[in-house]
This record gives C-alpha cells, structure tokens and sequence, in this order.
C-alpha cells in the first residue's frame, strides 16, 4: 500500500511550544519544524546520514480500528534509504526513553506502541523507535552535527558555485586538508563562506569527515570521497 509523505503543518497551538525546533533541511530543501529535542537529535542523525535520501516529518495522518475502537495515529517521520538495488522506507517514532515501558528486558516500547503498529502495518511499512538513548555514545557527533547544520544550510539556500568548485579542486590535488588550512588556501573568499562550502560537500557525500571523531574545528581533517563511491549523494 505505501503511503505518499507529505509534510502536515503544525497547528498553532502546537507551533507555540517552546520546544518547537525550525531550521533548514538541505536534504529536503525547506524550511523544517519539529516537536521535541529527541526529534531533532534523530533529524540530525539522519541528515547527515550518507544512506539518507530522502526525510520527511509528520509524513501522514493513519486512522483506522484496533481492537474495536476507533484509533488516529501520525508518524513522526517517514525515511527512504539506500538499499540493495531499490530503496527501503520506514515511518519513525520518537520518544524519550523515559516516556516508554520496558515490554522484556531491554526493549522499550511507548504505550501506545500497539496501536501505532496495527495502523503502520496497513500501510505495509516498517516503524522504527528512535529514542534519546540512542545518542548516549554519540555526544561528540550530535555537537558536531549541531555546529555544521547551519553552514550547511547556509550554502544550500545561498549557493557559491565558483566557490563550491574550488573548495573540490583543493582536495581534487591534494586529497585531505585541515577546514583551517582550506579556509586560509582561498583567500577571496571569506572563512565562513569556504567553511559552509566545504561542509555542504561533507553533507552531500563529495568529501569525508569523522563524525565521531573530535569536535568539529580548525584542526578537522577532510578527506575527498572515492569518485566512484556510494557513499555521495551527488
């Protein structure tokens, strides 16, 4: 059956929350709201995920009966990811991993994890669970994901393409460069634009860099992506 995602908007009252976090998705090309931090931290996990291809939130309203009574239920997210050969989708639940039951040990479930199961099982989609415990052993890449979105998204909605092509030639010579050594190579421009320039082509797969590894600085060492890789978006 599939479903076909479409983002549905908040509604005022919701848009209100003082947890509501608004950015903009270079992998989706707009502006982005979401509902809570254990969102956002999936969102970010996600976006800069190179098996990512394509996000969308809030992608559907389900309705339908469980168990005799009437039940309404709407995803958090729905992913569409490489696979081998076709792509592979899920719709995703977030939850702090406080707000859900242990069902057996070390499963975690949200109450009303049944119900969200009968109705995504019509669609013949999976669904995920995605918790804030999920990013326990990730604090340096969740920092390092924070501090590039906005570089990122800066390139995507101002785009330098003379400036893009350069930042690739360095590396096209030379193969790994430091982002402080980059920056200081190309003089006409300014720091921060050759920063979200090189961090958009992290972003879209054309260069590497270690997440995990350190927290993202001057001393951050990127590397050019095999051209032949599948690990790039472009």
């Amino acid at each position: 059956m599939g479903i076909n995602p479409k983002p549905i908007k908040l509604t005022p009252k919701e848009r209100r929350r003082q947890n509501v976090y608004k950015f903009f998705s270079a992998l989706c090309d707009r502006f982005v709201e979401l509902e809570s931090f254990t969102e956002f931290l999936v969102w970010l996990s996600l976006e800069f995920s190179q098996d990512v291809i394509f996000l969308c939130e809030r992608p559907c309203r389900l309705e339908g009966r469980v168990e005799g009574k009437k039940q309404t239920y709407r995803p958090d997210l729905f992913v569409r990811a490489k696979g081998d050969g076709a792509p592979i989708e899920h719709l995703g639940e977030t939850k702090k991993r406080e707000d859900c039951v242990e069902v057996e040990p070390d499963v975690w479930q949200p109450k009303r994890w049944p119900v969200m199961q009968s109705l995504v099982d019509k669609t013949g989609l999976p669904l995920r669970l995605y918790t804030d415990f999920d990013f326990v052993e990730q604090r340096v890449a969740v920092d390092n994901w924070r501090e590039a979105l906005p570089y990122v998204a800066d390139e995507a909605q101002r785009p330098r393409h003379e400036l893009r092509e350069l930042v690739l030639e360095q590396f096209r010579r030379i193969g790994q460069l430091p982002l402080g050594e980059l920056s200081a190579s190309i003089v006409d421009w300014e720091r921060s634009e050759v920063d979200s320039a090189a961090l958009w082509w992290v972003h879209q797969g054309r260069l590497q860099f270690d997440w995990n590894d350190r927290p993202l600085g001057r001393d951050s060492l990127l590397t050019l992506a095999p051209e032949d890789s599948n690990w790039c978006r472009t």
